[in-house]
């Protein structure tokens, strides 16, 4: 991937470099190389361009960070430290699936115990007319995820499928999200992510409640605690509902790409392009 950075002021500053921050679990290595025309002096209405490397050892719940050092002209030093839009989800490949395969995946045990479920408050475009519609291409990720139609009764449910890149038995990793539309959770979203890794599904609730939530906290079922729920087998066991088969309706969606993290923890001056 590459990163830009271009400073807003008109003053110029030395000793410009970015430094990755490792994860504190070493789930990844991350290394930045910068350009060979940066001198290590930003100057007004100039760019400075990284280019970064990230090799993934194993799953991680939180985005890598890096941290921006340079001197002011008076040679005071500054430091700015912020997220890389590069979270789990990024890794994840669209997964087609039977029906049959599907409730297998999603009843076996291992898939269960380490579950992730969580209810937030519906984006205002999701509870509006043709809401589904929105929340179905949500679901895709980017294109990271793919829909599969026809496998809950509910009108109101989307769920998906995909995989993550590690040499396991069940690498699938599975999506359902109820939207409620009546009584004391209406307009909330109930969000279930199970796979074999627990890991992997805390990073992804932290992706679809930035993808999917109004606002960018979780809502709690009972106000009076003031803390948001989050829900998994290890606190709840066995009282998610099953999925029910029914014939198959509806026709998938094209992808669209939104947020990809937190954008209120990235510098503004600071463009990523992951796309190469």
């Amino acid at each position: 991937f590459e990163l830009v950075a271009q400073p807003l002021s008109v003053l110029t500053i030395h000793n410009f470099q970015l430094v990755a921050r490792e994860g504190t679990c070493q789930e990844y290595c991350l290394r930045f190389a910068a350009s060979a025309f940066h001198d290590g002096t930003l100057r007004p209405g100039h760019q400075a361009v990284f280019r970064g490397k990230m090799k993934l050892s194993q799953p991680h719940e939180h985005p890598p960070s890096c941290e921006l050092q340079y001197l002011l002209p008076d040679n005071a030093h500054r430091k700015v430290s912020f997220f890389l839009p590069i979270v789990v989800s990024k890794f994840l490949q669209p997964c087609s699936m039977r029906p049959l395969t599907f409730f297998a995946r999603w009843e076996d045990p291992e898939f269960e115990q380490a579950q992730v479920v969580f209810r937030c408050a519906a984006r205002r475009e999701v509870v509006q007319v043709g809401g589904m519609f929105l929340l179905t291409r949500c679901m895709e990720l980017g294109g990271a995820a793919m829909t599969l139609m026809g496998l809950d009764a509910s009108m109101s449910t989307v769920v998906a499928a995909a995989t993550f890149p590690r040499k396991i038995r069940n690498p699938e990793v599975l999506f359902r999200v109820e939207l409620c539309t009546t009584g004391q959770f209406a307009h909330q979203l109930r969000i279930t992510v199970r796979s074999a890794s627990y890991t992997v599904n805390r990073a992804l609730h932290r992706v679809l409640l930035d993808l999917l939530s109004e606002v960018p906290q979780e809502v709690n079922a009972h106000q009076s605690s003031g803390h948001p729920v989050v829900e998994s087998s290890r606190a709840r066991s066995g009282q998610e509902p099953l999925l029910r088969s029914v014939p198959n309706r509806g026709v998938a969606v094209p992808a669209v790409p939104r947020s990809l993290f937190g954008s209120s923890q990235l510098v503004r001056h600071v463009a990523v392009d992951i796309s190469r």
